[in-house]
């Protein structure tokens, strides 16, 4: 079973901050991970059948992370 989340629909491209020199994106349906030149991995979009992160902190049926709208280091 997966909470209700809530959206946030986008009409138009939006430009994210990265704080390191990104080399390589990949993307999903509905979610983006960037790998740094550094080896950091950065992650956002819906995560609600953990497609950006299985960590215990996204995972917490009291208060699941469903969607990242800002990109974060994984």
């Amino acid at each position: 079973m997966v909470a209700p989340f809530f959206e946030r629909r986008v009409r138009k491209p939006e430009r994210v901050f990265i704080p390191d020199k990104i080399v390589k994106v990949v993307s999903g349906y509905r979610h983006s991970l960037a790998i740094s030149e550094k080896g950091n991995l950065f992650g956002w979009g819906y995560n609600n059948m953990q497609q950006i992160s299985n960590a215990d902190n996204y995972m917490d049926p009291e208060n699941p992370i469903h969607a990242l709208f800002e990109p974060k280091r994984l």
